[in-house]
């Protein structure tokens, strides 16, 4: 029983830091704006990127 709780309580405390956390930056130049991921036009998935 003790280590189905553990199981639990690590699964409880990973699911959060699972979450896609990306560092943005600064802008590599002036009027720079900040895309978020999306599917691009064949249906892959684009990471967020400064365009």
């Amino acid at each position: 029983m003790t280590r189905l709780k553990l199981v639990l309580l690590a699964f409880a405390l990973a699911v959060p830091l699972a979450g896609c956390v990306v560092y943005q930056g600064p802008p590599p130049h002036p009027g720079a704006v900040w895309v978020p991921g999306h599917y691009g036009p064949y249906g892959g998935w684009v990471r967020g990127h400064w365009a």
